[in-house]
């Protein structure tokens, strides 16, 4: 009887499930590496820092670590929007956040982001996507934070 009850379970579950992963059809499609926003943005960074190393769309796995899977599991699937970098050892230097609409700071998901960042010593720049900056105020804050790091890290 038990044994009964077991398959018919397990054939209900497999009916829910729908058709097995080797059995779907798996589509992929091609996706853009940054926004229109991202782009027009990435060349104000590339013209305001052009001694700095600059990489977009860069796995949050990539700037830390955790000591098991549970505390991975905050970062594991975020990406930060731009992480520059200065030679020689290419040091990240901040990372760079272009918030939209769907940004706040104010939020517990960007708080708690920042706080993993500057955790490790990364500093975190925002800027609203809708109130672009200047080559010169991009410089400067980059700059300020290189020498923040700097003095930190003697």
């Amino acid at each position: 009887m038990r044994l009964c009850l077991f398959s018919a379970f397990a054939l209900v579950i497999t009916a829910l499930r729908g058709p097995t992963a080797s059995r779907r059809k798996v589509e992929f499609s091609a996706k853009h590496l940054m926004t229109e926003t991202e782009v027009l943005f990435f060349g104000l960074l590339r013209s305001a820092l052009p001694e700095f190393h600059i990489f977009p769309q860069v796995a949050m796995g990539a700037l830390l670590s955790a000591s098991d899977w549970r505390n991975r599991s905050f970062f594991a699937q975020k990406i930060a929007d731009f992480v520059i970098c200065q030679s020689p050892g290419m040091n990240v230097v901040a990372v760079v956040e272009l918030d939209d609409r769907s940004h706040d700071r104010k939020t517990k998901k960007d708080r708690t982001r920042d706080q993993m960042l500057t955790s490790v010593g990364y500093a975190t720049i925002r800027w609203d996507c809708r109130a672009m900056p200047t080559i010169d105020q991009i410089r400067g804050s980059i700059l300020t934070a290189h020498a923040d790091k700097s003095t930190s890290n003697p």
